[in-house]
């Protein structure tokens, strides 16, 4: 059998006869599969990924059925599918897909491989309607971004000498079908424009440009990037000039108008993976999760990087079944950051690697020896060094801004350790234990303004998750760590979110915005500043807006099951838009990562009874009401607080109508 998955879902025993897949999962889960290294993957991460929107019950019912029809399409003697107790794998009857014929000649840079692959890329991969729900969706994106990538930059390598008019014509044809294609790759039009008035066609050229410039503002409602349109108009004044080559510039980013997908000149996006510790000390293990903590948050100030969050990571396996191939795929990643801490006699090393993610290659590695007062400057060390492996040409103002620490911003070695120790609590959501930790951190160094922001970023948490009578008085002590931390130091992005987060669920939207704004400046990959924002616009009748937020710190947060925390704000923005599909779905897959989060049933609540399953709304708010007793719908709701009061209307509707009166 043939499997193809460019330009839409296809499975074919030969090339005329096509094989229905009637189920949209069953097309889903093999080419997830089919994408996948190993061509294997365990029935947990698949029920995640395809029924995020049931319990696991469902879920697991649900693969089965699938599993089961495509067993069907094909013999026992050659199955579709081998599946195991915890993992389902492609069988021997797929020997053929287009996406493995397509990486396999994605690296080669010659002519005829370009060609090649263009016949293969019949349109985006799995091109059409959603095949499965909104992680599927997600990991889909990826793929899109990635294959059409690596079909840029083939055809960009192989179309960079054409010497002879032959080898001119065919890259001509390579790239207006490339442009055609990827109608966002500026540097093969730039390529094109370039070509024809070598060749003597300068009007061929403006004619490729006039095209693109509508085709552009048609279908993204954009213009050309201002070089192209200074290219355009020297071809038009004087057509017979000696073009210059295309220099696109860097974009930043938090640019992303679509935070879905990124094209090739969009920034890298960069994994620091758990850091290893070879001992036996505890201490020392939990200074190794410190130092990983500490180089996402640098890294994650850098305004020419995307960093993925650390929860996002923190899963990942350090055996050998960690593959980093799939890994990117997953998350579209570009580049790993792993080491590991090491004991040696009275002293401690770190050796640390640069890795690129497609092909696990190390791209750049250093040791660091330390002892004492020496581990805290580790971090402010290493993320300079991994910026410029990256791209040597970034400004030296954001050098100075990576060698500024901030876990380790304290000049008391003690404060530091005590610090290390409340991150292993805080990792562990061991909350008491934690503040007990940064407040020993803060006992030692009174201006230590990482720990403050701990204490209070860790009161918030604890008020909102178990959120009872003592709610106000948590977020005020909460609000003064966080101005304690801010007075100390007015760029601790941690201090900055969660002042911001404080003043929106006090209602006091309007001083919020000014934190937040100021959180994205200082750390614009910063996925919880982006869930903050999210909550912000929701809270502020901004819909639209908070969706975008959301989908930016989703994308941060690919496989993180902190997105629990941040999927209502999603699930509220869809429901006020009218979306109840969406936000049914978004509910039930907040619900599935946090149960017991009072916002996530609530949405759900909502979302149920929008949806029409009413017996199931009502089931919901019979648990909501017992476990809030003393309270009426309309009291319950406005925990959520809107700036305009009307907006959380319907939210009580919903309770009142699903039986809390």
């Amino acid at each position: 059998m043939q499997l193809k998955l460019f330009g839409g879902f296809a499975l074919a025993k030969n090339r005329p006869e096509i094989i229905p897949v009637s189920l949209r999962r069953g097309q889903a889960l093999l080419a997830y599969l089919a994408s996948r290294e190993t061509r294997r993957e365990s029935r947990e991460v698949l029920l995640d990924m395809l029924w995020p929107d049931r319990f696991k019950e469902q879920a697991q019912a649900s693969l089965r059925q699938v599993v089961f029809e495509l067993k069907t399409l094909a013999p026992d003697d050659a199955p579709i599918l081998l599946t195991s107790r915890n993992d389902v794998a492609l069988g021997p009857a797929i020997k053929e897909c287009d996406l493995w014929s397509f990486e396999e000649r994605a690296a080669a840079n010659q002519v005829e491989d370009a060609e090649f692959l263009l016949g293969l890329y019949s349109g985006p991969f799995l091109d059409g309607p959603p095949l499965a729900t909104e992680p599927f969706q997600q990991w889909t994106a990826i793929q899109r971004s990635r294959l059409e990538n690596q079909l840029e930059t083939s055809i960009l390598n192989a179309t960079m000498e054409s010497a002879t008019p032959a080898g001119m014509e065919r890259s001509v044809r390579l790239l207006a079908k490339l442009v055609e294609l990827c109608p966002m790759c500026f540097q093969a039009l730039w390529r094109l424009m370039e070509l024809s008035a070598t060749s003597g066609n300068p009007a061929t050229a403006v004619r490729h440009y006039e095209h693109f410039a509508r085709r552009l503002k048609l279908e993204f409602n954009e213009a050309p990037p201002p070089e192209l349109s200074d290219f355009n108009a020297s071809l038009k004044a004087a057509p017979r000039q000696k073009v210059a080559s295309y220099a696109p510039q860097r974009q930043l980013a938090f640019a992303h108008k679509n935070p879905w997908t990124r094209a090739r000149s969009d920034a890298p996006v960069v994994a620091v993976l758990p850091f290893r510790y070879a001992g036996t000390r505890g201490e020392s293990a939990a200074l190794a999760n410190a130092v990983c903590e500490d180089i996402t948050l640098m890294l994650s100030g850098c305004r020419w990087l995307s960093v993925l969050s650390r929860s996002a990571t923190h899963n990942v396996r350090s055996d050998g079944d960690f593959i980093p191939r799939d890994f990117a795929r997953l998350t579209g990643a570009n580049h790993l950051v792993y080491g590991t801490i090491t004991d040696r006699a009275d002293s401690l090393s770190l050796s640390i690697e640069l890795a690129d993610a497609e092909t696990g290659y190390i791209t750049w590695a250093k040791r660091y020896d330390a002892t004492g007062q020496d581990l805290l400057s580790w971090a402010s060390e290493v993320c300079p060094m991994i910026v410029s492996a990256l791209d040597p040409a970034l400004a030296e103002s954001e050098h100075q801004a990576l060698r500024k620490p901030a876990l380790a911003a304290t000049d008391c070695l003690i404060a530091y350790q005590y610090l290390v120790i409340g991150y292993r609590h805080y990792h562990a959501a061991q909350w008491q234990q934690a503040i007990t930790a940064f407040q020993d951190a803060v006992d030692e160094d009174a201006t230590y303004a990482h720990a403050h922001a701990m204490i209070s970023v860790i009161r918030y948490m604890e008020a909102q998750i178990t959120r009872n009578r003592g709610f106000d008085g948590e977020l005020e002590k909460a609000e003064h760590s966080a101005r304690r931390a801010l007075e100390i130091d007015p760029s601790e992005a941690k201090a900055n979110i969660g002042l911001g987060q404080i003043m929106d669920w006090r209602g006091n939207h309007a001083e919020s915005m000014a934190y937040l704004d100021r959180a994205v400046l200082l750390n614009p990959s910063f996925a919880h500043a982006s869930t903050a924002r999210s909550y912000h616009a929701v809270m502020t009748g901004s819909f639209e807006a908070a969706k975008s937020h959301i989908q930016n710190a989703m994308r941060l947060r690919v496989g993180d099951a902190g997105l629990g925390f941040c999927l209502p704000s999603k699930a509220l923005a869809d429901l006020h838009l009218g979306n109840f599909k969406g936000a049914l779905q978004t509910a039930h897959w907040a619900m599935r990562l946090t149960p017991d989060f009072w916002l996530t049933r609530l949405v759900l609540a909502a979302s149920l009874h929008a949806a029409g399953d009413c017996e199931s709304a009502a089931a919901l708010v019979h648990g909501l009401k017992r476990d809030y007793a003393g309270l009426n719908a309309d009291e319950f709701a406005s925990w959520f607080p809107y700036a305009n009061p009307r907006d959380g209307d319907a939210i009580t509707k919903s309770l009142v109508q699903s039986g809390w009166r």
